[in-house]
């Protein structure tokens, strides 16, 4: 057996999860691959050819199923229907097999469509090809062609909500967004909270909206039909502005295009009204690999506090008293109130009579 010459594996798309376009260019050499020999290529162990297209390009021309012409020959990996609810795709070592009806050497250009990418971002890992006679024989072979290193998918139809927008109030956050690939049993969602937001450490939960009835009370009342994350979420909060919700007791993975819903309790709102800067969520393996993320979800408007305090215990309005009563005397005025939020040294208090 030899070595290829300079082979390369080129994809569509270096984005986690896209369905792609896969370019394989090699070169055999002297060694030449006779008429119903093979050229086969190992993917990486997390992409998916479970909805491989039946034909192959090779060099500009289309190689298809005929009554005495088989293109390809596909082993390992999960076919259609076999996939885990762990990974949410079917995945494995997949081997795709491109036989050949005439003989060929020299420099080849294949192409196979449809398969998707891993659904996480990073390495994905080398590709193997080889090089095979009519008896199946090895002839050359690359075991270490060069892999791609692909980017994080973006979540879409990202939200996040305040169900109570008054500065300086603990309310409860919704979050919802539609994820670009499967949620892994383990997997975890990072949000990431702008400057203002407090999330309390002892306090906070989460909950995943859509599992019950009873969720109907939690906002709006379709996410009693929207079940996107099943088993439960254990919150870990890092800091005032940084939680992880962890799947806790999931059965099955979450599916690519379906919305997630959620909240986040007891986290105060910034005491100060006014447009907030962005949130992020990112969805991550449970090694800390991402897979979708929004870095760049709006911010909410909060509203202005009150002046009744934090009721309890402080629930009284403000007061505004004269010192003398008799009208058109010029006199006093106290002016008394409960403070929602803290008030600075450089503060103007506006009286409007």
């Amino acid at each position: 057996q030899g070595s290829l010459m300079d082979p390369s594996v080129a994809v569509s798309s270096v984005i986690a999860g896209d369905v792609i376009s896969l370019v394989i260019l090699l070169t055999s050499a002297d060694d030449v691959i006779a008429r119903d020999g093979s050229v086969s290529i190992t993917l990486p162990p997390s992409f998916s050819a479970a909805h491989i297209a039946e034909y192959y390009m090779l060099d500009g021309a289309a190689y298809t199923l005929s009554d005495s012409f088989s293109p390809l020959d596909i082993s390992g990996g999960l076919q259609e229907g076999g996939a885990t609810p762990e990974s949410g795709l079917e995945q494995g070592n997949y081997t795709i097999k491109m036989n050949l009806n005439h003989s060929r050497s020299g420099t080849m250009r294949f192409e196979l469509h449809n398969l998707r990418l891993s659904n996480f971002s990073g390495p994905t890992g080398p590709f193997q090809i080889r090089t095979f006679t009519p008896s199946g024989v090895l002839i050359d072979q690359d075991l270490t062609v060069p892999g791609q290193t692909l980017r994080t998918a973006a979540l879409t139809h990202a939200e996040v909500r305040a169900l109570d927008g008054h500065a300086g109030t603990s309310s409860r956050l919704v979050v919802e967004f539609v994820p670009h690939n499967p949620l892994p049993l383990d997997c975890k969602i990072a949000l990431a909270l702008p400057p203002g937001f407090r999330v309390r450490t002892n306090s906070s939960v989460a909950v995943a909206l859509g599992n019950a009835g009873a969720n109907a009370s939690y906002t709006r009342a379709e996410y009693d039909m929207d079940a996107a994350l099943d088993g439960r979420l254990e919150i870990t909060v890092h800091s005032e502005r940084l939680v992880t919700l962890s799947r806790v007791g999931a059965l099955t993975a979450a599916n690519p295009g379906v919305r997630v819903a959620l909240f986040v309790d007891q986290v105060r709102n910034p005491q100060r009204s006014g447009l907030t800067g962005t949130f992020q969520v990112r969805t991550l393996r449970a090694d800390g690999t991402a897979i979708d993320e929004d870095l760049t979800i709006p911010g909410i408007t909060i509203s202005p506090g009150n002046f009744t305090g934090a009721c309890p215990p402080a629930c009284l309005p403000p007061t505004i008293k004269p010192a003398n009563l008799e009208a058109g005397r010029v006199t006093d005025v106290s002016v008394a109130f409960f403070a929602s939020n803290p008030i600075p040294i450089d503060a103007l208090i506006e009286v409007v009579f």
